[in-house]
């Protein structure tokens, strides 16, 4: 782009660059005036970026209670991610334990089989034996 380009011309190629450069306040302007354009919401004006040399003593004071209170939201954050991990975690383990009772019971169950007879394979027992009857009585 060119000095010579309307200033349109020269954000809309901003934009559509998606900005590989530091925008400069005219950028941000157009920018906030695009996203009003399209959502109907007031954009919050520009604020004066602050140097060594022009930032107050005030100013710096906002910003380091602002910088507080982001570190307890990035705090609060990494908590609820570690809740969230340590849920997972269980999760996977209870579903863990739930495959190996499933995979106990179908041994069981396999063992306990019907002969021919009408009797239990593994305890003679006239089928269903008591041992099918109990783990009927459990998973229905």
């Amino acid at each position: 782009m060119t000095q010579s380009e309307p200033a349109q011309t020269r954000h809309t190629a901003c934009l559509l660059d998606a900005c590989a450069r530091d925008c400069t306040t005219e950028c941000r302007e157009v920018i906030n005036r695009s996203w009003t354009a399209l959502r109907g919401a007031q954009p919050e004006p520009a604020q004066t970026r602050h140097t060594v040399d022009t930032i107050t003593s005030d100013a710096l004071d906002r910003l380091y209670a602002e910088l507080e209170i982001a570190n307890a939201k990035v705090a609060e954050l990494n908590r609820a991610g570690d809740v969230a991990l340590s849920a997972v975690c269980l999760m996977q383990r209870v579903e863990q334990r739930a495959d190996q009772a499933e995979a106990a019971l179908d041994a069981v169950r396999k063992l306990h089989k019907r002969f021919a007879d009408d009797t239990c394979f593994a305890d003679g027992e006239s089928y269903p034996c008591s041992t099918i009857r109990a783990l009927d009585a459990h998973t229905a």
